[in-house]
Order: structure tokens, then sequence, then C-alpha cells
């Protein structure tokens, strides 16, 4: 069997022959407009990448040094990064043994604990795949006056209660390359509710510059003004275009990858060493995290002998270097998190796998579930 990645490059002949019909378009018009439709929110600003989204929610909602920001110990480390851009410091939060996502009760405890007037605002992740408790984390935050920002990097098309995240929410943050895990290109985008953050944004996003700003005189064309710190995050024409050739095809992507994590469930069920992911009909697998039970490290580099390529989604923050340093934390710090990373390996589940590969996989993990000691 040849190797088997988690992350190829997906542009297909076909998409190669899409793009160059789109080079000469207004592609940004035309994602966005796609986006609009899409989230039934008019307000959409396209960034150059995932870690931008992120930086520029945060500039959006007028973010200052020593405000809080609450986050998943489990996050990527954009989230916690964005975060100290500002020289704000970020809370983290322990998560759930079963979906990865943000522990309740965990964060009612914090909230308890760290009530204060500079906490803004919680990033809320959805690890893998699967939505957070939204409901009820909205109801905590509106009582703590704290809004929510919505961390969908890695799962677009994720819904809650068949709405997908974004259509009602605060702040919602996603990244294109996740559509197929595509290195290729990169992009984010943001999907906000509020009028005013949203202009704030776009603002941002544009260097905060005011075109034809001076009167009757701008309209010469050349007349501009700058009314704040802005960035250079704006999106490429071509990274749109690519971005809306590979968007068309993310329910058929989501489809193909609840197809995989069927023959993943039905082949790896009742294995003795290995602990499947919840399976749930809402679950778009952006992921498929297994667990092993013991020498995770030992069954992923057997794994790799057999041209299967794993990962671990995500390390945990206080095991990074700088903010373990930064916040003098202890891996021990968060045990659910701790737990989770000592067993958790993603197994491959790329929309373009065969079910050849797949089922090569399965044959890979149950052979070495059966000899593990």
């Amino acid at each position: 069997m040849k190797e088997i990645s988690n992350f190829v490059n997906t542009l297909s002949k076909e998409d190669k022959e899409s793009l160059i019909s789109y080079l000469d378009k207004d592609n940004i018009s035309i994602l966005t407009s796609y986006l609009q439709d899409m989230f039934k929110c008019k307000n959409i600003v396209l960034t150059n990448n995932h870690t931008a989204a992120h930086h520029l929610a945060l500039s959006a909602i007028d973010l200052k040094r020593g405000d809080k920001i609450l986050c998943s110990v489990n996050s990527f480390p954009n989230v916690a990064q964005s975060i100290r851009y500002f020289d704000a410091e970020p809370i983290f939060l322990d998560v759930n043994t079963s979906d990865f996502n943000i522990d309740l009760s965990y964060l009612k405890k914090t909230l308890e604990f760290k009530k204060h007037k500079k906490l803004k605002a919680i990033i809320l992740n959805h690890s893998a795949g699967l939505a957070s408790c939204i409901d009820e984390i909205k109801e905590l935050c509106d009582f703590y006056n704290i809004k929510i920002i919505n961390d969908c990097g890695f799962s677009l098309g994720i819904e809650y209660k068949n709405k997908l995240i974004g259509e009602n929410d605060f702040i919602s943050s996603y990244a294109f390359n996740a559509v197929s895990k595509n290195p290729l290109f990169s992009g984010g985008f943001l999907v906000i509710n509020d009028d005013s953050v949203y202009k704030r944004a776009e603002l941002l996003n544009n260097n905060a510059i005011i075109e034809n700003a001076w009167g009757k005189d701008g309209n010469l064309g050349y007349f501009y003004d700058i009314v704040d710190i802005g960035y250079e995050y704006k999106m490429s024409s071509i990274c749109a275009a690519l971005a809306f050739i590979k968007i068309q095809k993310y329910k058929e992507e989501i489809k193909r990858r609840r197809q995989i994590a069927k023959i993943y469930n039905d082949e790896l069920s009742n294995l003795k060493h290995i602990h499947l992911p919840i399976d749930s009909k809402e679950h778009i697998y952006s992921r498929y995290i297994i667990k092993v039970d013991k020498n995770r490290d030992n069954f992923a580099r057997r794994l790799k002998e057999m041209n299967i390529n794993t990962a671990i989604n995500y390390i945990p923050i206080n095991f990074l270097s700088y903010y373990k340093q930064k916040y003098n934390l202890k891996i021990t710090d968060f045990p659910n998190a701790l737990s989770n990373y000592q067993q958790i390996l993603s197994l491959p589940i790329r929309a373009d796998l065969s079910d050849d590969e797949v089922y090569y996989i399965c044959k890979c993990v149950k052979e070495l579930d059966s000899k593990w000691v």
C-alpha cells in the first residue's frame, strides 16, 4: 500500500480547470456572496489565513492589554497566540475526555473563581467536528456578560441544532484550507452578527483606510485617511477562487468523511486497546480521533512503518514551552487534557481516501491491536 497521509494536494484536474476560468473574475465578491447565503448573514469578512481571522476578531471587539479571554487548553496554538498579540491573558480551560470540547463544569468553576471586569470573551472550540454544548455555555456567558467567539477553524459545515454555527452567533471564525485539508492555499473568514463589530473588522482589515474621506474632493478617487492601526489581512483573488471552488463541495466532503467514519466505527469496534470517538449523526468528523490505551507513540510508529501517517490533535497548550513558562503551568494542571493527550491519535479521514485505503488502515490497526501489550 502506498503512503497514506493526513494532508495532501486534493486539487483535482477539474478544480484546476475551474480555477483558470475564475482568474479574471471578482472572486472576493463571488465568495463573499456565497458565504452570505450559506450562513444567512450579510456580515462576512475574508482574511488571508485563520490566525489572521482570530486576531481580527479580537481587534474588532477592541481587546486591550490586560484583558482576559477564556479558551480551551486543547485549542490549536493560534488561539492563544492571537490573544497574546494584544498582551492580553488567555485563561485556559480543561476539556471533556469524550468529545475534547470545553468541560462545562470546569468553565462554571472558572467563571465563579475568576469573575473579573476585564474578562471579555470565550473562544469556544468545536473539536474534531462535534459541536460544544452551546446553549448551556451561552447561558453562562450571558450571566457573566462575556461574548462567545466560535472557533470552527477545522470544522467547516459544523451544525448545532440543525443550524450552521455562525448563523445566529456573535462571531464565528473559520478556515478555508480545512475544507479539504489542502496545503496549496490558506484563508480564513469571520461570520459576524453584530453590525458595529463587523464595520470595525472591515475597517481594520483594510489598513484602517477610509477612501474618499475629504468631502467633495474625494470624487477625484485618490484621497484617503487612516483612522486607526489596521492590518493587511485581505485574501487574494486567487485564494478566493480556490476557496470558492472547494467550498461548493463541502457537503459532499462531509458525506464522504461520515462514510469513512462508519467504516472505522464498524471495523474497529470492540478492539481491546482502541477506543473510538463519539458516534453521533451531528459529527462531521473533521478529525477521527481514537484513543490507544497504552504506548500510543509506539502504536503510531508501527502504523507509520505500514505507510499510515497519523497526527495528534492537539498537544495541550500548557505543554508548550512559551505558555508553560509565561504562566508557570504544569502538565498536570488540566487532568482531562493530560489524560487525552497520553492516548489520542488521529487516523487519516481525508475525503479523497478510497475504501481500499480505509480498509487497509483498519486491517493494520486491528492487526496491531491483537498483538499489543
